[in-house]
């Protein structure tokens, strides 16, 4: 009989041994459940890194793309300054031999006059 009491006193014991680790693992379970809740919002927000960061590079290629085309419109505008000042200069040349041709032409009128003057009446 001491054996009987012993035993089951060290039964008791294994008892209470075996139910604390049934609490531990479902302890262990419940972390357990918690990380894989972590786990899943973390791999949410990775996911929602990897579309920022498409939608970024995308963002560059596109404004690349822009300043390519601005450089290149920046260019012709240049071309075009380069053109209108030509086109000026010819122009302000032009009105420079418009001024000496009038002024030729009027003292060619001149002497044209002086020359062979007409009746008062037959001038313009």
């Amino acid at each position: 009989r001491v054996f009987g009491a012993r035993f089951d006193d060290v039964k008791d014991r294994f008892d209470k041994v075996d139910s604390q680790f049934d609490k531990v693992d479902r302890q262990f379970d419940k972390v357990d459940r918690q990380f894989q809740k972590v786990d899943r919002q973390f791999e949410k927000i990775d996911g929602k890194f990897d579309k920022i960061d498409e939608r970024i590079g995308t963002v560059e290629r596109r404004f690349d793309g822009l300043e390519a085309r601005f450089d290149g419109l920046e260019g012709r505008f240049e071309g075009l300054e380069g053109r209108f000042g030509s086109l000026e200069a010819r122009v302000d040349g032009l009105a420079t031999d418009h001024q000496r041709l009038s002024e030729q032409i009027a003292e060619f009128r001149g002497e044209m006059r002086a020359r062979f003057p007409l009746p008062a009446a037959a001038e313009p």
